[in-house]
């Protein structure tokens, strides 16, 4: 029998050390940010090809806010917009917006009316110290989901290169907003799993329980000077406008606020 020679057994040292080096730099700042770097270097080399997308976004801006009377009216606004799109049969819509609170009695009962005449609504929540801040009574009743709007900025640059699929308090645990509306577009009852995925209506996705079912996005890479590729109307121009309605004829319209 043959043993290996001196050379040798230096050279697989070395490399095991580099390996236990490189292993431990990749769970330091450093390491994360060159891995964030990384990431980033290769999404902007491959960005998304067009596609005829299935989303819209119906945007309360500043010249909705401005010319319909400011935030104390923001319900009003969500009203208007979904009345004015109800004709074009939206295939979901998703509304961005924690109401958790009661506000003017006409405009409650103004959006309570208009939500239930949604089709596949989706309303937000959010996670706040002692459990879940969610949608009215009132509100929820015509809801066919309610999910979380949490995302998971990363803690060095502050950029949003992922979302948590699924957020709990306690035993009380929900989907993340876009997914659900994913869930109802599809059909399916419910959202089936393994540790290390999620299916919904036959679209595996692979979404680890152990990183929270954390996805990575992909952002849209917009030329300088050319259009959003997902249609955006604001509610504003919408209402001066009923016509532009016809953009969200079967799409999932996503209904927020989008003034800074």
């Amino acid at each position: 029998m043959r043993w290996p020679g001196r050379q040798t057994v230096g050279y697989v040292a070395v490399l095991g050390v580099c390996f236990v080096l490189a292993m431990a730099a990749g769970w330091t700042t450093f390491g994360i940010q060159i891995d964030n770097d990384a990431y980033d270097f290769l999404f902007r080399i491959t960005p998304a090809k067009p596609a005829e997308f299935s989303s819209a976004i119906l945007a309360i801006d500043e010249q909705t806010l401005i010319g319909m009377g400011g935030i104390r009216h923001l319900r009003d606004m969500v009203s208007t917009g979904l009345e004015l799109i109800a004709n074009a049969a939206p295939k979901a819509v998703v509304i961005d917006l924690i109401l958790a609170d009661t506000s003017d009695p006409k405009q409650d009962a103004r959006l309570a009316a208009a939500f239930a005449r949604t089709r596949n609504l989706v309303l937000a929540s959010d996670l706040i110290p002692g459990g879940w801040e969610g949608p009215l009574p009132e509100f929820r009743r015509s809801a066919a989901a309610v999910g979380h709007v949490h995302a998971d900025p990363d803690p060095l640059d502050n950029v949003t290169r992922r979302i948590p699929l699924e957020k709990a308090a306690g035993r009380d645990r929900r989907w993340a907003l876009s997914l659900e509306a994913f869930r109802l577009v599809r059909g399916a009852e419910y959202i089936s799993e393994t540790p290390a995925s999620i299916e919904v209506g036959g679209e595996k996705i692979p979404a680890a329980r152990k990183n929270a079912r954390s996805i990575y996005l992909r952002y849209l890479r917009r030329p300088p000077g050319a259009r959003a590729s997902i249609p955006l109307v604001s509610v504003a121009k919408l209402r001066a406008d009923p016509s532009l309605a016809a953009r969200f004829r079967g799409k999932v319209v996503f209904l927020g606020v989008t003034a800074q």
